[in-house]
């Protein structure tokens, strides 16, 4: 019972947003235990909004983006409503937890929507190849808005290029070894 005690103390001590999506995460684990779909939606959801609570601390034009894999992966393995779903989701929470949530978002929501339709239209290319594709395709459409709506160049052109990089090593050294994962 001490040990009880103690895990709640210690979920007590936490910040109130990042109980709620404990609870949350919790919970949907339960409800949906006996799906394999429900579980990688919900994994995907949870890495990818808690991988960027660093920027609530530091301001740093350097993008530790997990969205887009979880994106892609969800789409061609479940279809796009599912890619949509973890993209939308996982993208609202990643900017409330670091504490960046702004009109932007719209834009980076149009972005995901168009990432998950085309990941599941082509989801019988490489995974490697369709998700660096797709990232560089995402970039192409919401950089140049972004850049009209006033983000500095500067710090775009690293945040761009960072979260570049980050989604190309993940699609190469992580993407294939999770697409046999998800069936």
């Amino acid at each position: 019972m001490g040990s009880f005690k103690a895990i709640l103390a210690g979920f007590n001590s936490m910040d109130r947003k990042i109980r709620i999506a404990v609870l949350a995460a919790v919970f949907l684990l339960v409800l949906f235990a006996g799906s394999r779909m429900a579980f990688w939606v919900l994994v995907f959801i949870f890495v990818a909004s808690v991988a960027e609570i660093y920027n609530a601390y530091v301001r740093t034009p350097v993008h530790l983006d997990l969205v887009k894999l979880g994106t892609v992966l969800a789409a061609v393995s479940y279809g796009a409503p599912a890619g949509i779903f973890v993209g939308l989701t996982s993208t609202f929470f990643a900017k409330l937890f670091s504490m960046r949530l702004d009109f932007r978002i719209v834009i980076s929501f149009a972005g995901i929507i168009l990432m998950a339709i085309l990941a599941d239209a082509f989801s019988g290319a490489p995974t490697t190849v369709l998700g660096i594709s797709l990232v560089a395709l995402y970039y192409l459409v919401t950089s140049p808005i972004n850049l009209l709506l006033g983000e500095e160049p500067a710090y775009a052109a690293v945040y761009v290029g960072s979260s570049l990089a980050v989604n190309a090593a993940l699609f190469i050294a992580v993407a294939p070894r999770l697409a046999g994962l998800l069936h």
